[in-house]
């Protein structure tokens, strides 16, 4: 069976409103009539020691004494025959003994209802017994059912009011329900309207940031399956191509050059995908951030090394002023770090110019820095470095695939450090890293 908690709300409601009304009648049971007894019992004790004088005196007759109090509220009669006075307000022989000549107080359960007492007053004057009582015995019967009556009313109206605050509170858990089904078929145009200041408008609000975001990842998602199908295809078929023109020529230059076009769009294919499974590994966290010394500015030393054939085709003349630094983090991923960075800066520089790359420590941060003077970036460029597979060039035609930059700031990240950059179109482009 479904549970609704619309339903719960108002059982529970109804459960409370129960426990209470019952406490509360347990302890009026308990307090008040108990109270209310031992005043009517002094007031029945009082009226009958009244009646009791003007008897003795001799100054009304009994059947004159009944009829003044027949009209009241307590009322008195006598009794000669001691068996109709036990057989009217139930009393036993025992009860009869212990009456004197001073009013005493007896409870009668015969009278009533839901086994009330009632109380009854007796005093002897002579052979004569003489009994006040209240008028009609169902003053208790009639407090009783009173406060049932209210707490009937109270449960009655209490459940009207709860099965519309129920209503009220359940109807955007609702909507929520309704809007999260359509999120699980892959509808995150979703938005709840808030209409509450509580907690439930609370997690309205942050229903909305999360079908924001997941928005957000899926126009991402879509993207990235739209970039990086973009990025496989285009090598893949200049491969193609190439390798049908390889089939067919004679020409044993032209073979060369095939030949070569090949292995450098292999080479593009093969640090795609490891430049797109680092990236992926970093992301999710599945990659181990062993941590351990080594001397940064050889670290630096090396990639410059590596890159030498790339800077040296173009002339370009390297200004390097590394300190002697030892830092401590992960030696394969920082690797990455200069090896992007100084490969940028090679690919986007002009023959003849020149690169500065420098290693400074200062206090207790590390500061890198590159420069060159090269085709420099927009501010839209500047702003969308960062991201996956952005490359800034429309055309896709360039070298590289967008994911270097990406990899970087990354990496950087993990790291705790930062990273500035400074650009001018067709000026320079310095990048700044602090550890």
């Amino acid at each position: 069976m479904k549970k609704s908690i619309y339903a719960q709300l108002v059982l529970i409601f109804l459960l409370i409103i129960f426990l209470g009304n019952f406490t509360s009648s347990f302890i009026a049971a308990a307090t008040v009539e108990s109270s209310l007894l031992a005043e009517l019992s002094n007031s029945l004790n009082g009226v009958l020691s009244a009646a009791k004088d003007v008897y003795e005196k001799g100054e009304m007759p009994p059947n004159d004494i009944e009829k003044l109090y027949a009209s009241g509220f307590i009322t008195v009669k006598f009794y000669g025959n001691t068996n109709e006075l036990i057989e009217d307000y139930n009393l036993s022989a025992e009860n009869i003994k212990a009456v004197s000549e001073k009013p005493i107080t007896f409870h009668d359960k015969s009278h009533g209802r839901l086994n009330l007492k009632i109380p009854i007053s007796v005093v002897k004057s002579g052979d004569v017994y003489l009994v006040s009582v209240l008028q009609g015995n169902n003053m208790f019967a009639n407090f009783r059912t009173i406060i049932l009556s209210y707490n009937l009313l109270s449960i009655l109206c209490g459940t009207i009011v709860m099965l519309i605050a129920a209503r009220i509170i359940v109807r955007p858990i609702k909507k929520l329900t309704s809007a999260t089904e359509k999120i699980a078929k892959g509808d995150f145009e979703v938005y709840i309207k808030r209409d509450r200041k509580d907690e439930i408008g609370q997690l309205v609000d942050n229903f909305n940031k999360m079908t924001k975001e997941l928005a957000g990842m899926e126009m991402m998602r879509n993207s990235f399956i739209s970039d990086i199908s973009h990025e496989f295809k285009t090598p893949l078929t200049s491969i193609e191509g190439y390798t049908k023109l390889l089939r067919d020529c004679e020409n044993d230059i032209k073979r060369n050059e095939y030949i070569d076009i090949i292995t450098e769009e292999t080479k593009r294919l093969s640090a795609l995908s490891g430049n797109i499974l680092l990236l992926n590994r970093i992301e999710n966290e599945n990659i181990n951030l062993t941590k351990n010394s080594f001397r940064l500015d050889e670290q630096i030393r090396h990639v410059i090394l590596l890159c030498e054939n790339k800077w040296s085709s173009k002339n370009i003349d390297l200004n390097i002023y590394l300190d002697e630094i030892i830092y401590t983090g992960n030696e394969q991923l920082l690797f990455q770090i200069w090896l992007n960075l100084i490969d940028n800066a090679i690919k986007f520089s002009n023959h003849d110019e020149s690169i500065e790359i420098s290693l400074r420590k200062q206090e207790d941060k590390i500061q890198f820095s590159i420069m060159d003077y090269g085709k420099g970036m927009t501010a839209e460029q500047q702003q969308r470095m960062f991201e996956k597979f952005y490359t800034g060039d429309k055309s896709r035609n360039s070298e590289g695939n967008g994911l270097g930059l990406s990899i970087v700031k990354r990496v950087i990240d993990m790291h705790g450090g930062t990273i500035e950059v400074q650009s001018r179109l067709d000026e320079f482009t310095q990048v700044k890293i602090i550890l």
